[in-house]
Formats: C-alpha cells, structure tokens, sequence
C-alpha cells in the first residue's frame, strides 16, 4: 500500500475504488496543497496524484 492505494495484477484501487489498469502505469507528478476551509480557520490539506496508462493498440 502507499498513501491509499492499493495495487494487484489487474487494478490500482484507492479507498475502496478500481480507478485505473495497473498496466504499464506511471506516477507523473504528486500536487500537494492546502487552503482554508469555509467558516472554519483550520487548513484542510489535500494530495493529488496524476497517474499515465498508456494502452497498447498496436497499429490499423
């Protein structure tokens, strides 16, 4: 496991969700940031992933 995600020999899976192929996947780049929230003065941080598949289809 690594910051939530889950991985086997078919899918990557965040908290419960299939969300990509684990197939020929890159990690691109992780955005983390953090940003008041409304009415409340305490921050709330969030992490972002931007994940690549690229699919093989071979030429037509």
């Amino acid at each position: 496991m690594f910051n939530g995600f889950l991985a086997d020999k078919d899918y990557i899976y965040t908290h419960n969700f299939r969300i990509i192929k684990s197939e020929n996947v890159e990690l691109l780049a992780v955005y983390e940031g953090s940003w008041p929230m409304c009415g409340v003065g305490n921050p709330v941080s969030s992490t972002a992933y931007l994940l690549k598949t690229v699919k093989d289809t071979g030429w037509h």
